[in-house]
C-alpha cells in the first residue's frame, strides 16, 4: 500500500470513534502526528491513514486507522489495525473454551470467515469435552449434551446448526450452507455467545442476586 502527501498541520485535529482492540472500550481516538493520503485502488478517493491513540489512559494503545475524509466530525473508520474485535465477556467460561472462541473472533475481525467458522466448531468440541458429552462424532456428542446442560431447545438446535457450518468450513464436499461469509459467521458468533452465556454465566448471575438477600 502506498501513502503520499502528509496533511497540512492546520487540519490535523482528527478524532475517530472506535472500540479499542486492546482494552475493548469504546472511545474517541485522536490522531498522533500527521495523516497521509492513501494511494491505493482498494480504497476510494479521499481516504487517509494515520496513527491514533486510545483515550483510555490505562491502555494508551496506538492503532493504525484508514478513514474517509469528509466534513463530519468525528471521521468514519474504514479499517483499523489491529482490527476491532466483537465484544465477548469470558467471565466464568473455562479458559480453553474462551481462548478458542476468542481466536474465532480474531479470525472474523480479519475477514477470515472460513477460519472463524472452523474455530467456532472447535469451541463446540471443547464445550462437549468439558461437559463430558459422549459420542464418536460431534453430532452425537451434541445430542448427549442435551442431558448435561440446561439450554432452551432453540439454542440446542443452534448447536447443531453451528456444527453444520463448521463442517462446511472444514470439508470441501459439505454444502449445508450456500456460503460461509460475514453474515453466516456473525450469526454463528451471536449464537455461540448466547450458548456460552447460558451454560456458564447464567447461574453466576442469579447467584449474585441471592448474595444480596438478607441472611
Amino acid at each position: 500500500m502506498k501513502f503520499i502527501n502528509p496533511r497540512s498541520s492546520n487540519i490535523d485535529n482528527i478524532n475517530i470513534s472506535i472500540r479499542c482492540p486492546f482494552c475493548h472500550q469504546n472511545g474517541m481516538f485522536e490522531l498522533i502526528g500527521k495523516a497521509v493520503l492513501v494511494d491505493n485502488d482498494c480504497y476510494s478517493e479521499g481516504c487517509y491513514a494515520g496513527n491514533f491513540k486510545c483515550p483510555n489512559s490505562a491502555c494508551d494503545a496506538h492503532v493504525f486507522i484508514i478513514y474517509k475524509e469528509g466534513y463530519t466530525s468525528p471521521k468514519t473508520s474504514i479499517i483499523s489495525y489491529p482490527n476491532e474485535i466483537v465484544d465477548f465477556d469470558n467471565i466464568e467460561i473455562p479458559e480453553e473454551i474462551a481462548n478458542t472462541f476468542e481466536e474465532a473472533l480474531k479470525c472474523h475481525a480479519n475477514n477470515l470467515f472460513t477460519s472463524s467458522a472452523i474455530m467456532i466448531r472447535r469451541t463446540l468440541e471443547e464445550l462437549c469435552s468439558e461437559k463430558e458429552a459422549k459420542g464418536n462424532n460431534l453430532k452425537k456428542r451434541i445430542e448427549d449434551l442435551r442431558g448435561k446442560v440446561m439450554l432452551p431447545n432453540a439454542l440446542m438446535d443452534g448447536l447443531d446448526d453451528l456444527r453444520l457450518l463448521g463442517n462446511d468450513a472444514t470439508h470441501v464436499k459439505s454444502r449445508n450452507y450456500k456460503n460461509i461469509g460475514q453474515t453466516e459467521v456473525e450469526l454463528a458468533i451471536d449464537v455461540t455467545k448466547e450458548i456460552l452465556k447460558s451454560v456458564y454465566q447464567l447461574n453466576s448471575l442469579i447467584n449474585r442476586f441471592s448474595d444480596l438477600k438478607k441472611s
